[in-house]
């Protein structure tokens, strides 16, 4: 994993997300960037629960 975002507060992820597409020069409706952040935000929190059960 690239990012650790488990810890960042959503906000500022999303702000990053969105700021890595656009150095990237990828053209994204902010709708679609949050439904793809909230996808992998919601993976990784549920990841890293699954590992603090382990």
């Amino acid at each position: 994993m690239v990012f650790h975002l488990e810890e960042l507060d959503y906000k500022v992820g999303v702000k990053v997300y969105r700021g890595v597409l656009e150095k990237l020069r990828i053209q994204k409706d902010l709708m679609e960037i949050y439904d793809e952040f909230d996808e992998v935000y919601k993976e990784s929190v549920t990841h890293k629960k699954k590992d603090e059960k382990d």
